[in-house]
């Protein structure tokens, strides 16, 4: 389902023919379009008192907005905050295309990111069945892998969100 390009410049799901997005600067674009602007959320909520926070995503993709928004987290969250990230997805790559996908992305330096969270998938592929899979990627953060229709999942999620990361293709 994914074919990274012989230009070695983009990613694309076969499935859907889409581009998911160019092979350079698709962290810093997860970074400048999603997790910065989610921040600045965060911090706003915190200041007034705030220290659980909800984030939805339509679209999981290739994981780079849940990477990068994981690794701020460690880095800058209180230990006293939580969070909890439901993303949906209706299908899923196989454990070996997100590792490709990362490796012709980023390389070795960003295994770490991606490590993070798919060392908690399954290898037998139940990760992908429908439903919501749990994951706690840390002491204070869990991440729901909704695998589901975006309108399906959406009528089944009983939660508010303060933040959400909206995909174009979701």
């Amino acid at each position: 389902m994914l074919l990274i390009d012989n230009d070695g410049v983009s990613l694309r799901n076969t499935r859907y023919g889409d581009v998911y997005r160019s092979v350079s600067g698709c962290l810093q674009e997860s970074e400048w379009v999603f997790v910065e602007p989610a921040w600045q959320m965060i911090e706003r909520l915190a200041s007034h008192g705030r220290t659980q926070f909800h984030v939805l995503e339509l679209g999981f993709g290739l994981g780079f907005n849940l990477s990068v928004f994981l690794d701020r987290w460690l880095k800058r969250a209180k230990p006293s905050w939580r969070c909890y990230v439901q993303s949906i997805e209706l299908h899923p790559l196989g454990l070996d295309e997100y590792r490709r996908a990362w490796a012709a992305v980023a390389g070795p330096p960003a295994t770490e990111l991606v490590e993070r969270w798919l060392h908690c998938f399954d290898a037998d592929g139940a990760y992908a069945l429908p439903g919501i899979h749990r994951y706690a990627l840390h002491s204070n953060f869990w991440f729901d892998f909704f695998v589901a229709d975006v309108s399906m999942a959406l009528k089944r999620l009983h939660t508010s969100f303060d933040i959400v990361f909206l995909e174009g293709f979701s």
